[in-house]
């Protein structure tokens, strides 16, 4: 999920044993002169839809991965921490649970799997371009895709600019822009126009959270990022977390409302977050303000405007 990533390198190292050659596979992500590697077991999938090239390999350290265009999208190990992080934040931050909640992206289901942990939701839309994501996530992440089928969930599977575009006003008490980098079919998701279609489609107090990409990787990115949201809404601010099998590894998030009078902690009540907790692996009351405590520097990058 880094803009200046490039594709994905499989590298095959033939050793000799007694018995029989072995193939030693490894694929790297790399980025800004590094890269982080994992050592495969299996290649599970490979194909290229209409937008992308999508894999899927079987690694010794964190389980089954997704890479598209070979960048890295999903791990079994560590993707609780990128789907509770952009979910249960905006919607415990709501005066009012929300119904009507909008994935924008979000293709592997790991999203609306965190967001029907909420009973208050009535309707959870998908909106992802490439049916390929959906299709094989289902297939080969089960834990990660085990709500997609659920009657409450909405599949869009079409352009998220365009269907944004189109949407009635005040539509959704929540938006979450689960999206790719900003190259390719997630180009169109950075700009102000979507922004701005994004913000009329949310409800007066709702939340509009989108992953804003890696401090410590591209730092300038990042405050680019910012710079166009604060064109659009009125109050902006962000949080991060760790990542670590995404670049940098410290991931940022966007926090987005129509109005101040909707913060992080205005309305946030920490008794509430008891009732799904035991479902989270990494999101708790606690992390709910901590994730917000920014270091100075990604202070200076996502400068709040409050």
């Amino acid at each position: 999920m880094m803009m200046t990533t490039t594709a994905s390198v499989l590298t095959a190292t033939e050793t000799q044993t007694t018995q029989s050659p072995t193939m030693d596979l490894w694929v790297t992500e790399r980025f800004n002169n590094a890269g982080f590697t994992f050592k495969v077991n299996r290649v599970v999938h490979s194909s290229r839809s209409e937008f992308q090239s999508l894999d899927i390999v079987d690694t010794e350290a964190y389980g089954r991965l997704m890479l598209l265009d070979g960048c890295v999208m999903t791990t079994e190990k560590d993707e609780f921490i990128y789907h509770e992080m952009i979910s249960h934040v905006p919607m415990f931050a709501l005066p009012t649970p929300a119904k009507r909640v909008l994935v924008i992206g979000g293709g592997d289901g790991g999203t609306i799997r965190e967001v029907l942990k909420h009973p208050s939701v009535e309707e959870v839309v998908l909106c992802e371009i490439d049916g390929d994501v959906i299709k094989y996530s289902q297939q080969y992440f089960p834990t990660i895709g085990c709500e997609i089928d659920n009657p409450k969930v909405t599949l869009e599977v079409r352009d998220g600019v365009a269907y944004m575009a189109n949407l009635a006003p005040e539509s959704f008490d929540v938006i979450m822009v689960d999206s790719t980098d900003p190259i390719g079919p997630g180009e169109g998701l950075f700009t102000q126009r979507f922004y701005t279609d994004a913000m009329n489609a949310l409800k007066p107090e709702g939340v509009l959270v989108a992953q804003t990409e890696s401090l410590m990787a591209l730092p300038e990115g990042v405050k680019k990022i910012y710079g166009v949201l604060k064109d659009v809404f009125p109050y902006v601010t962000g949080y991060c977390a760790t990542v670590p099998t995404y670049p940098g590894a410290l991931w940022s998030w966007s926090f987005c409302t129509k109005g101040t009078g909707v913060t992080p902690f205005s309305h946030f009540d920490a008794s509430q977050v008891e009732a799904i907790a035991g479902d989270c692996q990494y999101y708790n009351a606690g992390v709910h303000h901590a994730v917000f405590a920014l270091p100075n520097f990604a202070k200076k990058l996502i400068q709040p405007k409050v």
